[in-house]
């Protein structure tokens, strides 16, 4: 449900309510910023207003679909933990991804479902490769 609602075709808004509905009120988004010459790694943190904002600004120019590759999850009690790897692209029939990365993601379960209390990813890069235990599906009941 994440990645349908992080996404959307070229000159199309995402749909607020729905990805409100995902979050504990007052959820949040964060994306990592590489480190560059002379920058340490940094992270922004951004309401889904905000994020919702500035992804209708893009998708205004381009579609925005992101895939969800594989997930590796953690649970206790009413807490989980995700690591959900991702692929981007602009048309979701595109050959090749224009990005790659993982979405860090703690959980509540309240109410009998899962809410996201919070989202927060990398991407990949040249120095920053996906590691392939994270290109497959693993839960605690499978890790060995």
């Amino acid at each position: 449900a994440l990645f349908s609602s992080f996404s959307a075709p070229a000159g199309a808004k995402l749909n607020r309510e729905r990805l409100r509905s995902l979050f504990v009120p007052d959820g949040r988004i964060a994306s990592a910023v590489a480190p560059g010459p002379g920058r340490p790694a940094d992270v922004i943190f951004m309401t889904l207003d905000q994020y919702a904002d500035l992804s209708d600004a893009e998708t205004q120019k381009s579609g925005f679909f992101d895939k969800n590759v594989a997930n590796h999850i953690q649970t206790f009690g009413v807490m989980a933990h995700v690591n959900a790897t991702y692929e981007s692209r602009a048309n979701p029939e595109d050959k090749t991804p224009m990005a790659r990365g993982i979405k860090s993601m703690d959980l509540v379960k309240s109410g009998g479902r899962w809410y996201i209390l919070q989202v927060y990813w990398d991407t990949e890069r040249p120095d920053n490769p996906i590691p392939k235990r994270y290109l497959r599906d693993e839960s605690e009941d499978t890790a060995q």
